[in-house]
């Protein structure tokens, strides 16, 4: 499995900056699982909807571990594992445990969280990362 590079030693901001770039602009929040179930009113889904967070770099995809996805209906309601975070794989499972009735369809939808980190961002580096990971978003259809 390829590792992310480390990012330049203190002392040159402009060459850090440059490769949190590449790996920023490498991270890829995918739907990895569990779309497109049948969904039995008040019953749980048969499989999890599996969320999964990767660096695209040219070595290959490198799994992002640790990383909070927060799961939500888009569409439709029901009650499911709201926060999960991802594996060594880099994938988070939420587990459906209702869908109700009513709607024809629902949406799930999973996005990272940077509110859930845990870590104490720089502002100007926190509003970077809700820039470029607003945009990316695992939706499931059920």
């Amino acid at each position: 499995m390829p590792s992310c590079p480390a990012l330049t030693a203190p002392g040159d901001p402009t060459a850090t900056r440059r490769e949190l770039d590449t790996l920023l602009d490498a991270m890829q929040l995918r739907k990895h699982g569990g779309d497109e179930q049948t969904a039995k009113p008040s019953k749980p889904l048969a499989h999890p909807l599996t969320a999964r967070v990767v660096a695209a770099l040219p070595g290959g995809d490198t799994p992002i571990p640790d990383l909070p996805i927060r799961f939500t209906f888009e569409n439709g309601q029901g009650e499911l594992d709201p926060l999960v975070r991802t594996d060594t794989n880099g994938r988070a499972d939420a587990v459906v445990r209702q869908v109700a009735p009513g709607a024809s369809k629902s949406s799930v939808i999973g996005r990272v969280d940077l509110d859930q980190l845990g870590l104490e961002l720089p502002p100007a580096l926190k509003q970077e990362l809700d820039r470029r990971l607003s945009t990316q978003v695992a939706r499931f259809s059920i």
